[in-house]
């Protein structure tokens, strides 16, 4: 009878501690960075009433015979897996994804946790909240972040670009380049004045000209032309006449050359 009531009393202990072990964790359900536990159990020693024996050439062998004496607790062992990273909206709440510790300095050595509440104390090093332990970096340095600092912008250098593809995309996709000008090669086709100036003409002396076989665009040199431009219709130079045709003309760029007027075409013929 005391066996009985001993194997029972064993395991009502070890529930007893099941249930701590439980209630544990629930009640450190919010406590940031805490790892639950579990506990596992193994029997007691059990003990033999009688031995077994090994067969014979006229009869079997027998079994021992063993009374278990309870339970006991085997082990409590710690859940070390990733627990959910969540938003305080705080900058200085940090998390750790995957494996790893804070390092945190009490002053004369270094303690581990996965509880990232922190904050800057008074010189703007980084510490625990709830110890005040200062937070050391990857350099094994204690964290000072220079909040008085004021960083100068820099313009970006690289970016990075990414997609999909749309799933109805069966085949090789068409390529379109588009421009607004030409995409031939070659050499435009120019026009250089005989005569040098300085030239000498009348308001309302008229020039013809046609560009990459285009209409005839009549051009009508007026005397406030070039008052407009600080010159006089009757002694222009190279640069006057470029200026005014200029400002009559389509399809062409004109400029001077040793005191000669020159009409480029903006058209270029293949290469």
């Amino acid at each position: 009878m005391s066996s009985a009531l001993t194997s029972a009393l064993s395991g009502l202990r070890v529930h007893q501690l099941y249930l701590d072990v439980v209630g544990n964790n629930l009640a450190n359900s919010s406590t940031v960075g805490y790892h639950s536990s579990r506990i596992t159990f193994s029997d007691l020693l059990s003990q033999t009433l009688r031995t077994g024996s090994a067969p014979t050439s006229t009869l079997g062998g027998i079994n021992p015979m063993q009374v278990g004496l309870g339970v006991q607790v085997h082990s409590i062992d710690i859940n070390g897996q990733q627990g959910v990273l969540d938003s305080t909206g705080r900058p200085f709440d940090l998390g750790i994804q995957g494996e790893g510790f804070f390092v945190l300095n009490t002053g004369s050595r270094n303690v581990y946790t996965r509880a990232g509440i922190f904050a800057l104390d008074t010189n703007h090093f980084l510490v625990d909240t709830a110890t005040g332990f200062k937070v050391r970096g990857a350099n094994g340095q204690d964290i000072q972040l220079p909040v008085d600092t004021l960083l100068p912008a820099r313009s970006t250098t690289n970016i990075q670009l990414g997609g999909n593809l749309a799933a109805k995309v069966g085949g090789p996709v068409a390529e379109v380049l588009t421009t607004a000008s030409p995409l031939q090669s070659g050499t435009a086709a120019t026009l250089t004045g005989a005569n040098t100036g300085p030239f000498t003409f009348t308001s309302g002396d008229t020039m013809d000209v046609r560009v990459d076989g285009g209409a005839v665009q009549t051009v009508t040199l007026l005397a406030s032309d070039f008052t407009a431009i600080g010159s006089n219709i009757a002694s222009a130079t190279a640069a006057d006449v470029a200026t005014v045709l200029q400002s009559k003309l389509t399809g062409v760029t004109v400029s001077t050359s040793a005191n000669a007027v020159v009409l480029t075409s903006n058209r270029t013929g293949s290469a």
